[in-house]
């Protein structure tokens, strides 16, 4: 079961439905870095349910008095209370309620630090919207016009969600154990607690059945356990984004904002062009070079050998012409010796010749050397 420990919290934050920001909330031209207690995540826990833990929350009171989590206006980037439609009441930063935050930054390049692009999607010149390759595909509350993007930045490691007519950041967990801090309980007025989950847990929930007047018990088991976060959608144009980026098509996803400390995709697709654009006509150039010289070759054979040869002929060499071969020979220390083919024709001698003597041939000009031999026996 759940351990639990007291925490402190910041006072609370009475929430207003005036409050609400909705539709454009401002530009987001630079990275946004939060506090490092965004990364905390809350819940809210009572007897007859169990909530999912949010990230960048705080634990505050509704008008009605109820202890809930609400969005932790100091987790997101700021809102431009000029750009935000509809009334405000209180101060220039916005605190909301998780589910009431509703909005996009335009122009909007860069994903807060520690969030990265998990879905985008982008609309044509004739405002028809498609996904970009690559990422997720998702159905924003506010979707990409005319020639636009549209990005979900969320933390690294979660996916784009919808939840209650609202899109979130999700990232379910199978096993771990996961400090929550809990700030609604059965009583509504306990301080709020930590809560160490380590999964799989049991879990126990009460129903109180009013037409019967009865409380049913319920227990189940507790297996996964799924973190949400604030998505922080923006859009831009291509117009919006750095000269240095603004020559590539914002349909590419070279062009999707990423967090600081990252490398762009978009470089590595700048360099990976400028390799091929090098590399492709230098392997054509040596091909042709190679067809030409093969060419040549074949075209002009005995102007080849004619140079060859009289090269030979006019410098001092340690090469000789062999004229069986028709071919330039290394000189070998000591004579080469051949058999003589099987074909070669054999003569039977008249007996009269009785002082003929047989040599075996050296290699050479066999028909002079036969002829010599002839001679000889004659005499």
């Amino acid at each position: 079961m759940p351990t639990t420990t007291a925490h402190t919290i910041s006072p609370t934050t009475t929430i207003t439905a005036a409050s609400t920001p909705s539709f454009l909330l401002g530009p987001l031209t630079t990275t946004f870095t939060a506090p490092s207690q965004c990364s905390q995540a809350y819940w809210a826990s009572a007897s007859d349910r169990v909530y999912n833990p949010t990230l960048g929350q705080t634990c505050a009171s509704l008008s009605g008095g109820d202890i809930t989590y609400t969005q932790d206006n100091h987790c997101l980037p700021p809102v431009n209370k000029s750009t935000i439609i509809g009334s405000l009441v209180g101060a220039s930063t916005i605190t909301t309620t998780s589910y009431q935050y509703t909005g996009y930054y335009s122009p909007g390049i860069a994903c807060p630090a520690g969030y990265t692009t998990a879905c985008a999607a982008q609309a044509g010149t004739d405002g028809i919207q498609s996904v970009l390759s690559g990422w997720q595909s998702f159905d924003f509350v506010y979707s990409a016009t005319a020639a636009e993007t549209v990005v979900g930045c969320c933390p690294r490691g979660y996916q784009c969600q919808q939840l209650a007519s609202s899109q979130w950041c999700q990232q379910v967990i199978p096993t771990t154990t996961q400090p929550v801090i809990t700030c609604l309980n059965v009583t509504n007025s306990a301080s709020p607690s930590t809560t160490e989950f380590t999964l799989p847990t049991m879990v126990t929930l009460s129903t109180t059945q009013t037409l019967l007047s009865s409380v049913v018990t319920s227990t189940f088991s507790l297996t996964t356990l799924s973190l949400l976060a604030t998505m922080v959608q923006i859009k831009f144009q291509a117009t919006d984004l750095p000269s240095s980026s603004s020559s590539s098509s914002s349909s590419s996803s070279s062009s999707l904002p990423t967090t600081t400390g990252t490398s762009s995709s978009g470089n590595n697709h700048k360099t990976t062009t400028i390799a091929i654009a090098v590399v492709i006509p230098c392997i054509a150039l040596i091909a042709a070079a190679g067809l030409a010289w093969f060419w040549y070759r074949r075209k002009n054979p005995n102007k080849r050998n004619t140079a060859s040869y009289q090269t030979a002929q006019s410098e001092p060499s340690d090469m000789y012409y062999h004229h069986a071969s028709g071919a330039f020979t290394e000189v070998s220390g000591e004579p080469v010796r051949s058999e003589m083919a099987g074909s070669a024709p054999q003569y039977e001698m008249d007996g009269t010749q009785s002082k003929t003597v047989a040599y075996e041939m050296d290699t050479g000009d066999e028909v002079a050397r036969y002829g010599r031999e002839q001679n000889r026996s004659l005499k």
